[in-house]
């Protein structure tokens, strides 16, 4: 399963790249054919496994979105995009989880898929 939130995540964050290859044992390599950059290409932690990953290549495609995170037991967060008029036509993503890379991915997955969890629009 992180594998392909992984990848679907990737994908997502990085829209026009030439490759994505998620390694098994925690790396995503990125490349795209016309960048030369001596750190190129980009090798990065799972998102799953690290809020820092998540925070750098997320937030920024998430800049018109709304992100709360609250800590308990478990990390609450839930993105929304709202419109001009502080009214969320696109969904929500929310999720749980103890660790909060894996809640956020898992909210943003439910944000892309257009809100939809269990196959019903959250609100």
């Amino acid at each position: 399963m992180n594998e392909e939130l992984n990848k679907k995540l990737a994908e997502w964050a990085f829209p026009n790249a030439d490759n994505i290859d998620v390694v098994t044992g925690g790396r995503i390599t990125i490349t795209h054919d016309d960048i030369k950059y001596p750190d190129y290409p980009w090798s990065i932690e799972y998102f799953t496994k690290s809020s820092d990953a998540c925070f750098k290549w997320f937030v920024p495609r998430l800049w018109i979105c709304n992100i709360t995170l609250e800590e308990g037991i478990f990390w609450n967060v839930k993105v929304s995009i709202p419109d001009y008029h502080g009214i969320n036509k696109h969904g929500n993503g929310q999720a749980l989880d103890e660790k909060l890379a894996l809640a956020l991915c898992l909210a943003i997955e439910r944000l892309i898929d257009g809100g939809k969890q269990n196959g019903k629009v959250t609100k």
